[in-house]
């Protein structure tokens, strides 16, 4: 209905998940790279690969709940953030299975 009504959800939402992302990403490169020096060198690629994979499966978990309020604006099931403060909720924020409505 209104492609833009998710807009500012989107902007808010999206620059904490992508610092999360970094900030674990570099976290665990770093402790992967300190566990076993002289092997760092050889395991590089699968410890960037690792931090990667680990990175985002926290950052798209923090991005769930806004991308949900964002599409609910965007298809009508929410008026306005009124509507998404009296309806919040973990199970509405992070739904269980299909598609939510």
């Amino acid at each position: 209905q209104n492609e833009k009504a998710g807009i500012g959800v989107a902007m808010f939402g999206s620059m904490p998940s992508v610092g999360l992302y970094f900030g674990i990403y570099s976290f665990c490169k770093k402790t992967f790279n300190e566990w076993d020096p002289a092997a760092s060198e050889q395991r590089q690629t699968l410890y960037i690969a690792l931090s990667a994979a680990i990175g985002n499966t926290i950052a798209s978990a923090s991005r769930v709940p806004y991308e949900v309020v964002k599409q609910k604006l965007q298809t009508g099931v929410y008026a306005s953030m009124g509507d998404v403060m009296r309806d919040i909720s973990f199970r509405t924020l992070f739904p269980v299975g299909g598609i939510a409505s």
